[in-house]
């Protein structure tokens, strides 16, 4: 397994990934230990965090204290909301629980939502963890938030939720989305403008690998929103190569709680940076989605170089 850890860090670096946000349900204090390891030795060596599942906190919360400083890796708790033969998997006064629960240890809860109904039953969960506990604030986070209305982005922007999402969908499912969503759907699909517009913490990721890790692939696809075949799904929502390179960058690094230490390079920050192979911000559009790392940075030391 560390032999695949250390063919899947090299693969990101040369990717120009310096930072990753580990979301396996299954993820257990003991995982969390087996990956700081394998990080500490070099196999991943970039910066680490990760999730664990709600069963996994729900176990260990007692001593939820000295498991934040034994593993510098944790960060957050994930929770995976869907619907089985039209019901929800999991009690909206049970997620209620869940996030009342988060709310107080101070633990950030990353709710997987991909519809309109899931949204609204997790924001109503973390409604209730801030009336339970007012001005704790907790910045709980919303994994994909693929169906937003207007009345959902603005509970999330009141809510101060985050939402972490992935643009490359729109290059790699487009043909289906158009295909197999009706229009009001089309309308409410992956809405990164609006949820921007509205002061949402938009941050974008791979989800791999589920889609490939490629970050100028994805940020092509937030501003161009075409498919792989070329048809533009829902054009009002497409961004700037500026909100896409925040969104990977500084917006990423607020997701995790790491704002304060990487995500922009400024003074007192640690020194993670890319070079790449050409300027985002005055290439032209069509070659926005071929950019790539030629030198990777962790730490001001250099993971990644491409050959001369």
């Amino acid at each position: 397994m560390q032999e695949a850890a250390t063919r899947a860090g090299e693969m990101l670096a040369k990717a120009g990934i310096t930072c990753v946000h580990d979301a396996t349900l299954r993820n257990t204090f003991e995982r969390l230990e087996t990956l700081e390891r394998w990080h500490e030795q070099g196999a991943l060596p970039q910066r680490l965090r990760c999730m664990i599942g709600i069963d996994e906190f729900l176990a260990k919360r007692d001593s939820l204290s000295r498991r934040f400083e034994d593993h510098g890796s944790f960060y957050g708790v994930k929770i995976i909301l869907n619907e089985i033969r039209g019901r929800l998997n999991i009690e909206r006064g049970q997620l209620k629980d869940y996030l009342v629960a988060l709310e107080e240890a101070s633990v950030p809860g990353m709710i997987h939502c991909v519809d309109e109904l899931q949204l609204e039953v997790a924001l109503d969960a973390i409604e209730a963890a801030r009336n339970a506990f007012p001005g704790r604030n907790v910045p709980h986070r919303i994994e994909h938030a693929s169906l937003c209305s207007d009345q959902m982005i603005e509970r999330m922007a009141a809510l101060g939720v985050y939402a972490s999402s992935q643009p490359g969908f729109l290059y790699y499912s487009g043909e289906r989305y158009l295909d197999t969503i009706d229009e009001g759907g089309i309308q409410e699909l992956y809405r990164f403008r609006s949820l921007r517009d509205a002061g949402v913490n938009v941050s974008f990721s791979s989800d791999a690998p589920i889609s490939p890790v490629r970050p100028f692939k994805g940020i092509y696809s937030a501003v161009t929103r075409r498919s792989e075949k070329g048809r533009v799904v829902l054009g009002s929502e497409q961004l700037s190569v500026m909100d896409g390179l925040r969104m990977y960058t500084i917006n990423g690094a607020r997701a995790m709680g790491m704002d304060g230490e990487i995500g922009s390079l400024s003074c007192g920050k640690r020194a993670d940076m890319v070079l790449l192979s050409s300027n985002p911000l005055s290439c032209d559009l069509s070659t926005l989605e071929s950019i790539e790392a030629e030198m990777t940075v962790i730490g001001g030391r250099t993971i990644w170089q491409a050959s001369a």
